[in-house]
């Protein structure tokens, strides 16, 4: 299975960066020692902390959402949207089934929740555990309460610990500039609203296909 714990996803790199500063500074003391050279040890040490505080910098600057993928696991995907763009919902679920088919992923919505199941609780568990997060968005799913507070608030609270990558699928023309998810590259291509393409799609063709190099990036490049 794929461990989605924060110390999966983050190793503690800037810890492992700082010891390996510490032990180059112990390494050269047997030469000062040997040399009667003490006065270089204040530089030397300035010179590995600099060093070590730059490697955190650059370590800090990167993505860390490395999944530890097992045996055969797949990737697993959660529609958060509004049921009013349920016609657009159905649409990527059909272009994604080659993966399916594969093994590769496997994809959860509202609608599989069967008769007599708590709704609440199944979005929940599925809302936790998925791997990719797909938003779709437009003026319906921004007005949902349900949507906004639950669903986006959550997702994007994994997305920033990296147990999940949150994906904004832009439905319609809607101002999502300051929305928390702003800052995350969206599909289409461009982020380019699917309605506003001349072949609807052409644009899910262009959806399907960032998804599916998510998931090639998620499972090692495979």
């Amino acid at each position: 299975m794929i461990r989605s714990d924060p110390e999966t996803f983050a190793p503690n790199k800037p810890a492992l960066v700082l010891a390996t500063a510490f032990g180059f500074v112990l390494s050269l003391l047997p030469f000062l020692l040997l040399i009667d050279e003490w006065r270089w040890l204040p530089l030397v040490a300035a010179a590995a902390a600099v060093g070590g505080f730059v490697g955190i910098r650059k370590i800090k600057s990167k993505s860390t959402f490395q999944p530890t993928l097992g045996e055969g696991a797949k990737i697993r995907i959660f529609f958060s949207y509004s049921h009013k763009d349920e016609e657009y919902k159905d649409k990527p679920v059909k272009r994604l089934s080659i993966l399916k088919r594969q093994d590769v992923i496997e994809d959860w919505h509202d609608r599989t929740i069967g008769a007599g199941n708590e709704w609440a609780g199944a979005i929940d568990e599925h809302l936790e555990s998925a791997e990719i997060i797909l938003l779709l968005v437009s003026d319906d799913f921004l007005a949902s309460d349900y949507c906004w507070d639950i669903e986006l608030k959550r997702g994007m609270a994994r997305h920033e610990g990296r147990t999940a990558r949150v994906i904004p699928v832009i439905l319609g023309n809607v101002d999502w500039a300051g929305a928390p998810f702003g800052k995350l590259q969206a599909l289409p291509k461009d982020a380019k609203p699917i309605k506003s393409w001349t072949d609807i799609d052409e644009a899910f063709t262009d959806v399907a296909k960032g998804i599916r190099a998510v998931v090639n990036e998620l499972r090692g490049g495979t």
